[in-house]
């Protein structure tokens, strides 16, 4: 029948150029059949398409970074950067949603402040300090369950908001076990 061809030569000088070749097989005036066919230069669309697709795989990147950027930033803006967790702005908008629900279980609310650590700052230093901070956030996430928030609302306090609320013996577990783990000594660079 005929032919369609897109390829490439080369010119002695190195120089590259595309060549569109197309052809159909037809009858001659004597009844031969002869190939009639057109080659052209198509070089220009050919670079014009390799650009395009350089720009758009480009713009495909940038849109990826700036969308892994937003995402960074919103998380930043939502969390502590010490510890990971939760922000107040976090919480706010969390209890903001809860309420907005109208769940019919409620929620119930922890509000956690570590006793003595202005003095582990000021005679361990802010260091020490602030390996306490990380181990206690553990902590906290280690007894709560996973659709519970923990959150760092500033300094040494924290609050746990735990949706539906547990049982109050499931509660009373949960507050005890807080409390004999944050109990436990942590030690930091060797000292308790």
């Amino acid at each position: 029948g005929g032919f369609d061809c897109t390829y490439r030569i080369v010119l002695r000088d190195g120089t590259i150029r595309h060549v569109r070749s197309n052809a159909l097989l037809t009858s001659g005036a004597e009844g031969r059949q002869v190939i009639v066919g057109v080659n052209w230069d198509v070089t220009d669309d050919i670079q014009q398409t390799e650009a395009l697709r350089g720009s758009k795989h480009a713009a495909e990147l940038h849109s990826r970074a700036l969308e892994e950027a937003r995402q960074n930033l919103e998380h930043a803006s939502l969390h502590d950067a010490l510890t990971g967790l939760p922000n107040r702005r976090c919480l706010d908008q969390r209890l903001a949603a809860l309420s907005h629900s109208g769940s019919p279980d409620g929620v119930c609310v922890l509000h956690l402040d570590l006793d003595y650590f202005k003095q582990i700052n000021d005679t361990k230093g802010h260091a020490a300090g602030d390996a306490v901070l990380v181990h206690m956030a553990r902590l906290l996430k280690a007894r709560l369950r996973n659709n519970d928030l923990v959150a760092r609302i500033g300094g040494d306090e924290f609050v746990a908001v735990l949706a539906p609320p547990p049982s109050p013996l499931e509660l009373k577990a949960i507050v005890e076990g807080i409390i004999s783990d944050a109990r436990r000594p942590v030690i930091w660079e060797g000292q308790e």
